[in-house]
């Protein structure tokens, strides 16, 4: 009897000691902190390779708009040209008609009531030459510095000169007007002026007269 209760005493006290010993996994607990670490781990380097490729987009875009964003006046002039098809003018510079009034300036002529172009001059050495129309003639200014634009009627008196630009508050106007038969004469005061020109009643080759290379009218200077 005393062999038997022993014998139970010892597998008691086996038992009690397996459920205090830990278990290996007990022992070792994968903890959350180890999983997020290792998530995070992760999707921090996503994240780098998600913003590595949207720095290298960000790049490659402020790249195309700041190209984009070059104002007109920055750019050469040979860009001008090319963006408007501009080509050579008999009188100097770079011209493209951009528009001709269907309607004539009466019944049975073929004459347009008005015509209007684009026109650029390079550099105040590259003067136009001497040239009239036998009809009037405003000019607009578009773009570049401002131009310097010389009238005569080759009658004696001072050649008049009026600056066309942008700044109405520096001596610049914006428009001038050239009355018919009347001489004139252009020239930009830096690279290049972009400018443009209406005529009334509409260019005609036959109504354009221009003036030897060397010619200057009575007055000027």
């Amino acid at each position: 009897m005393s062999l038997r209760f022993s014998h139970l005493l010892l597998l008691l006290s086996l038992l009690l000691l397996a459920k205090a010993t830990p278990s290996p996994s007990s022992a070792h607990p994968s903890t959350p902190e180890t999983d997020s670490n290792s998530n995070s781990d992760s999707n921090n380097n996503n994240n780098n390779n998600n913003n590595n490729n949207s720095n290298s987009n960000i790049t490659i875009h402020a790249h195309e708009n700041e190209t984009a964003k070059i104002p007109v006046s920055h750019r050469p002039a040979s860009q001008i040209i090319a963006h408007l098809n501009l080509t050579p003018n008999i009188e100097r510079g770079y011209y493209a008609q951009t528009f001709q009034d269907p309607d004539t300036t009466c019944a049975g002529s073929n004459r347009s009531a008005s015509t209007l172009i684009y026109y650029l001059l390079e550099g105040a050495d590259s003067p136009s030459r001497w040239h009239r129309l036998d009809a009037t003639e405003v000019w607009h200014f578009y773009a570049g510095s401002p131009l310097t634009l010389s009238l005569s009627r080759d009658d004696g008196l001072p050649v008049t000169k009026h600056l066309l630009g942008p700044d109405v508050f520096d001596g610049q106007a914006p428009q001038v007007v050239v009355p018919k038969r009347v001489w004139q004469r252009a020239w930009s005061e830096g690279e290049w002026t972009l400018v443009g020109t209406t005529v009334a009643p509409g260019f005609t080759s036959t109504g354009f007269e221009l003036a030897p290379p060397e010619w200057k009218p009575r007055g000027s200077c």
